[in-house]
Order: C-alpha cells, then structure tokens, then sequence
C-alpha cells in the first residue's frame, strides 16, 4: 500500500518529502501555493508524482475545472507524472464517466496512467466499466470523510464486487478505515494539514517544531499497511 503524500505548498513538500510518492492538484498550479517555476524541483525530489484534477477543490469552492485545458496540460505542459486523474464531477456520475471517456479520446496516450474516480452512491456498472478498463480506480468518499460506518459500507461494496481490482483511496491516510482493505495506494493532506494543529495532538507534539511534527506524519503515514487481521463487515465475509 503506497502512501502518497499531496502537496500543500511545494516549497515544504521539496524539502521533506524527498524518495516519497506526491500528489499535486492541478487546480493549485500558477498559484503562490505551487508556483510553476518551482515544479521542477518537486520533481526531482519526490519518488514519482500523481496528478490530480483538482475536481474536489473546485466542488468546495463552486468553480469548474475546464477538461479540454487539463487533458491538454497533462499532454503538452505537465511535468513528469506516474498517474494522473481523470477529471470527476462530484455528485454527478453520469459526467464524470463521460470525462473520462473523453479524455481518453483526445488522449489515448494517457490510458495507461489515467485513473478514473468512482465515488459513493455512483452506480455500481460505472465501476465495473472502470475495472474493465483502467489499471487502477480511485475510490471518492463524501459522506464517508465524516463517517467511519459510511467509508466502511463504500470500500466494502467496491472490494466485495471486484476484489482483485487495483484500488486508490482518495484523501484518507485513516489506519483504522485503510488498514482492513489491500488498496493499492492512498492519498492524504494529513502530513502538513495535521501538522498546524500542536495544541489538539498533546505532549509531546506540542512540545516540538512544526517540522518535526510533519516528519513525524510522514514517517507515521508511510507505515500504514494491509492487515489481514482487521478485515472488516461484509469485506471479511467475501474473503
């Protein structure tokens, strides 16, 4: 189970997460966060990089991401990337297939890294679709980021219904809720967000730099693993 750690603001993520997986959101490029002049020095720095659309921070904040002007970035302008994902509409199903499938006609190169995102309450043949052809499937929660029986019931369904699939647990680095479940990478903001919240974490966290603390979430984090043992519900059953 690959951790990926997503970039808060590229200057931090260069200098700590040296030989580690990153993800970048695309709605983030050309700001003061990520200024673009200073991707090339994430790249050399980080172990590979996932690239994300950025369709979450763009449903938090009622704005859209334009999918030509993606997909023709991923061609022509990104930096080097391992994965990149396709561009999901949160709440609609039915478009974010229809982007993916898109982005796969105006660029077939981009199939073997594309990875679609299949989010709860989605129908279940989407996922199948997705299964059938893609190499891995991002799993989205909405509901279930406030709720551990919510998250439980989504992974449960799309283990239970392809457990051979290759899976990618988008924004959860949750032991509890990861740890039952083979995925094959996750991403998480939790290493820096985390971080910033000394007072809530209590000694000795409190008692140390931001920076150590954001160390340790990186160290923490990269630990997390498949336990057979904590397989949970209907997912323990199947097996």
């Amino acid at each position: 189970m690959k951790a990926i750690f997503a970039v808060g603001d590229v200057g931090t993520a260069t200098r700590l997460l040296r030989g580690h997986s990153a993800l970048m959101s695309y709605a983030y490029i050309g700001t003061r966060w990520v200024p673009a002049a200073k991707l090339p020095a994430l790249c050399e720095s980080v172990a590979d990089l996932t690239i994300d659309s950025g369709a979450f921070t763009a449903w938090r904040q009622d704005t859209a991401i334009d999918l030509g002007a993606y997909t023709d970035w991923l061609v022509a302008g990104a930096p080097p990337f391992a994965t990149c994902v396709a561009l999901d509409v949160i709440g609609d199903a039915d478009a974010s297939v229809r982007n993916w499938r898109e982005m796969l006609l105006r660029a077939l190169s981009l199939a073997p890294r594309l990875m679609p995102v299949w989010h709860e309450c989605d129908p279940p043949e989407h996922l199948d679709e997705y299964v059938a052809r893609s190499g891995i499937v991002g799993l989205g929660r909405i509901a279930g980021r406030r709720s551990q029986p919510k998250t439980f019931t989504f992974y449960d369904e799309a283990f239970n219904r392809h457990p051979d699939a290759r899976f990618h647990a988008l924004g959860n680095a949750s032991p509890t809720t990861l740890e039952p479940y083979p995925f094959a990478s996750f991403d998480s903001t939790g290493w820096q967000r985390d971080a910033s919240y000394s007072h809530a974490a209590g000694f000795p966290l409190n008692y140390v730099s931001k920076e150590t603390r954001m160390r340790i979430y990186i160290e923490a984090t990269s630990a997390i693993r498949h336990k057979p043992s904590k397989q949970l519900r209907l997912w323990r059953c199947a097996t």
